[in-house]
């Protein structure tokens, strides 16, 4: 397989920790990395800000994973043990995470509510082949649309309560369990899907036995699917996405790209699957071969949108999270068709209360008062308008890959 040279060893040269980390990132590729690993932990580390990055990118257990199987010894004692104690906690939690995903499945079949549990442990399990090295959260569950209300009422019976709900998900917690649950009917916001069939998910699924109970789980094809469109729903806003990616990609060798490709574009998501396997590819060096990558890359806008990425994520100064209207503007540029820019624009002008009238709206232009609907027409457009900048890829300003 005839594969392209990763681009970090030359944008973080000088940058021994964002190096470190990246080299560390890694599960099924880790091997390869060793000798690079020893080498920068022979310099001098800034271990204080290493921790916070790997903190901030949700890769601590991957950098502890990596680092002691070299040699533990190598890490500052202090900060061993912080690394060491992370590590097993968060193992801890993934085991009951883990137990109560399979206990939650089995609760939903026993009632006839067919579920399919993605990312969490079931992503560990079937990309990672280890639920110790990878953060998690929550749990996230896809039911249909149709037994959505059931499902909910029979997480209420079981002592959840809903804090919060959107058209395609709602988000439950339990108080003495400290578990949060998002249940979703759709996989992501119908404005961000596009032209994607939400049956894409329920069909060809696979199962996997999961802590001795068998589940569906995703088949490698949706996995893609569920990788890049929530790395994308949400702007790439952590390593840890990235890592993920990078790991399906290596734990499928025998990939039938072609049919991917074709898969993604019948889509309209030629644009974001080039995005997510360029990131992948130039920050954590995927196993990709040229001719995957070669023919995303001739879209210039994949190049600009992953080159604002990578300066966005290693960022010293940077907003705690991503705002409603970048992550929005992001998806609206991750789309290479017009009818799907379209859509993600007026769900963001929608979910966001853009529809609401301002005195700025007003002003613009006066119109009789048996005009005024009126403005309900120019406001998007005024909108529109005033972000035309970012919503084209090329125009804005980016990093230079």
């Amino acid at each position: 397989m005839t594969t392209l040279a990763p681009l970090y060893p030359s944008l973080f040269k000088n940058d021994p920790e964002i190096l470190l980390l990246l080299y560390c990132a890694l599960h099924r590729g880790a091997q390869s990395m060793q000798a690079n690993i020893q080498t920068l932990l022979s310099g001098a580390i800034d271990w204080e800000r290493l921790l916070h990055l790997a903190e901030e990118h949700r890769v601590t257990p991957l950098l502890w994973w990596n680092l002691q199987r070299l040699d533990p010894t190598l890490v500052p004692e202090a900060h061993r043990t912080s690394l060491e104690t992370c590590f097993k906690r968060n193992c801890l939690r993934n085991l009951r995470l883990t137990q109560e995903l399979v206990q939650l499945v089995q609760h939903f079949e026993t009632n006839g509510i067919r579920v399919i549990p993605f990312k969490g442990p079931l992503l560990a399990f079937c990309i990672y082949d280890d639920l110790a090295l990878r953060y998690m959260g929550d749990l996230d569950l896809l039911v249909r649309p149709e037994d959505a209300e059931r499902a909910e009422k029979l997480l209420k019976a079981q002592g959840f309560y809903q804090w919060r709900n959107v058209p395609w998900e709602s988000h439950f917690a339990h108080r003495e369990r400290q578990l949060d649950i998002d249940l979703h009917v759709s996989l992501i916001p119908q404005h961000l899907a596009s032209g994607l069939d939400e049956d894409f998910f329920w069909q060809g699924l696979a199962t996997v036995s999961l802590a001795g109970k068998t589940i569906s789980a995703p088949s490698p094809e949706q996995w893609l699917m569920i990788l890049c469109l929530n790395g994308t729903k949400d702007s790439w806003p952590t390593l840890n996405r990235i890592c993920d990616l990078t790991e399906f990609i290596a734990a499928h060798p025998t990939l039938d790209w072609p049919h991917v490709l074709n898969t993604f574009e019948g889509f309209g998501l030629r644009r974001v699957l080039g995005i997510s396997l360029w990131l992948a590819h130039s920050l954590l060096n995927a196993p990709l071969p040229k001719t995957v990558l070669m023919p995303l890359m001739a879209d210039k806008a994949v190049q600009t949108l992953v080159a604002e990425k990578i300066d966005y994520l290693f960022q010293a100064e940077k907003p705690d999270e991503i705002s409603e209207v970048s992550r929005s503007v992001f998806n609206i540029r991750s789309r290479e068709r017009v009818r799907d820019k379209l859509a993600c624009f007026l769900g963001l002008v929608s979910h966001s209360g853009w529809f609401k009238l301002t005195e700025n709206d007003t002003s613009v232009i006066r119109l009789p008062k048996s005009l005024h609907w009126l403005y309900y027409l120019l406001r998007p457009l005024r909108i529109l308008s005033k972000y035309s900048n970012l919503l084209n890829p090329l125009r804005a300003t980016a990093p230079k890959l």
